[in-house]
């Protein structure tokens, strides 16, 4: 097994995995049918939560939001959780296939809008 860390958070542990000897090592494999489709090391991991995190910031997030994270793709998802939590923010995840009629069920009026910067309203208006 690899070395033994101390983090009191989330981001702690993995820049401390990622500065290990092993943080080249796949951290993460992505699978379909069964086939590994993709692999991501530990700095790699924290480049990409670095950089979700800090576009989610750019928008106005700030720690203790929650982030609506509603993705198809096993990588986006895994970015997306991981930069909400580098940036101190809480992800939700939703799971298609969720109709998209239904999202007034799941977020205040005009949250999904200011955050995701969908059509109709200004960024962090």
């Amino acid at each position: 097994m690899s070395d033994v860390v101390s983090a009191s958070t989330l981001p702690e542990l993995m820049m401390a995995r990622a500065a290990s000897a092993t943080g080249g090592d796949p951290a993460i494999t992505f699978l379909r049918d069964g086939a590994v489709i993709a692999t991501v090391s530990s700095v790699e991991l924290v480049a990409r939560a670095q950089q979700v995190a800090a576009g989610l910031v750019e928008r106005g997030v700030q720690p203790g939001d929650r982030v609506l994270l509603m993705l198809t793709s096993q990588q986006q998802v895994v970015d997306a959780f991981f930069g909400a939590v580098w940036c101190g923010a809480l992800p939700v995840p939703l799971f298609p296939p969720l109709v998209a009629g239904r999202l007034d069920d799941f977020v205040a009026p005009g949250l999904l809008e200011r955050h995701a910067g969908l059509p109709g309203e200004p960024l962090g208006a």
